[in-house]
């Protein structure tokens, strides 16, 4: 599964926002600003947000992004724990 949201510096540069047909390279990360994809109004192409970084994992998300990325990542390994504890995995 890939990863929604990028949890370091290096996967953040490797990340491209906007990739579509018309548009197959997308346009690359933009250092200083939220790694987050967010959407325009009546548009379906995400974009980086535009707020200044300096919050959540390695800094890398605007203070109401870092919430919603923290929140994922805190369920994320909920969820693996709950998935070893079925297989028998301690």
């Amino acid at each position: 599964m890939k990863k929604r949201y990028p949890l370091t510096s290096a996967e953040a540069r490797k990340k491209r926002y906007g990739e579509w047909a018309g548009n197959p390279k997308g346009s690359a990360y933009v250092p200083g600003r939220c790694a987050y994809d967010c959407f325009s109004k009546n548009d379906f192409i995400p974009h980086q947000c535009s707020r200044r970084n300096g919050n959540g994992p390695d800094k890398l998300y605007c203070r109401q992004h870092a919430q919603i990325v923290e929140r994922e990542v805190e369920n994320e390994k909920r969820q693996a724990e709950a998935l070893n504890v079925l297989k028998g995995v301690t």
